[in-house]
């Protein structure tokens, strides 16, 4: 994993037809603790210099397949996808393009990590969140705006997550007080 993580990071994206089918597989084999580690690292360089949110957002063999609970039973694999979603977000204001957010993407990731919010499991709940806030938190404006107007509906839906989201952000000050 450590050869692929370095070709990744030093060839870039003209490996990207050889290394894209094994994001689902790496994501995977997270669940096991023994190659954890190696697995986020190896995962942390295909971002950005290999795969971008697009791919990650892509209908087929993308995170949104990894989170689906009826395709993957395994709580600890869900949990490590969403965990790579926020690792993501938290390094997309110093990417490439590859792996900037726009708004449109910004949105996709916002609705993913809601969806997630309903999940059985409170791990995968908590991690959702953890991607949100993520989100909430992130320094350009427009991806920051979009984060904001997704999660409104939450008010209505699951006014709890919600009230913990905008509690724990820390842009807290500008996106729960109303302009003067």
């Amino acid at each position: 994993m450590l050869a692929l993580g370095m070709l990744a990071e030093g060839v870039g994206d003209k490996l990207f037809p050889h290394l894209r089918p094994l994001l689902t597989v790496l994501l995977e084999l997270s669940k096991d603790k023994k190659v954890t580690r190696a697995t986020i690292s190896c995962l942390d360089s295909f971002f950005d210099n290999v795969i971008g949110f697009s791919h990650l957002l892509d209908k087929e063999d993308s995170l949104a397949s990894m989170l689906d609970e009826k395709k993957q039973k395994n709580v600890l694999i869900r949990k490590a996808t969403l965990a790579y979603l926020q690792r993501c977000v938290e390094r997309s204001h110093e990417a490439n393009a590859r792996g900037s957010l726009d708004e449109d993407t910004a949105s996709r990731v916002t609705a993913l990590c809601i969806g997630k919010l309903k999940d059985t499991d409170a791990s995968v709940r908590k991690e959702a969140s953890s991607a949100l806030k993520a989100m909430l938190d992130h320094p350009n404006e427009s991806v920051h705006e979009v984060a904001v107007s997704s999660t409104k509906e939450l008010e209505q839906t699951n006014p709890r997550a919600y009230k913990a989201l905008l509690s724990s952000t820390s842009n807290n000050s500008k996106t729960s007080r109303p302009p003067p």
